[in-house]
């Protein structure tokens, strides 16, 4: 969709490892890698299902300082998606990131 023009104004590139989508120095030792678009820069991943989603998650936030927000997308409407052991920080993050993709999702 971002290569027809569908999504506008980001780059969007995948799959991609996810030591090439968040560390640039990963690049430099695997072949082809820095003709990718994204190399170690990605702001936003998308994982294929909860499963990877939640895994990825819950060791990201243990692991590094993150600020994040949490939904589900491909259903009607955005689903808010939080762990309980989650921060008040990260569900109102989440609470706010539903709220712009359900904005975005009315006007198409």
């Amino acid at each position: 969709m971002n290569e027809e023009g569908e999504i506008k104004n980001c780059i969007v590139d995948g799959p991609l490892s996810m030591d090439l989508a968040i560390d640039p120095e990963a690049a430099k030792h695997k072949a082809g890698a820095l003709d990718r678009k994204i190399v170690g820069d990605a702001d936003i991943l998308l994982f294929p299902d909860i499963h990877a989603g939640n895994l990825t998650y819950k060791t990201i936030v243990r692991l590094a300082t993150v600020k994040n927000g949490n939904i589900l997308t491909g259903t009607k409407a955005p689903v808010i998606l939080t762990s309980r052991s989650d921060s008040v920080e990260v569900k109102v993050n989440s609470i706010a990131l539903a709220a712009v993709v359900a904005e975005t999702n009315k006007n198409k």
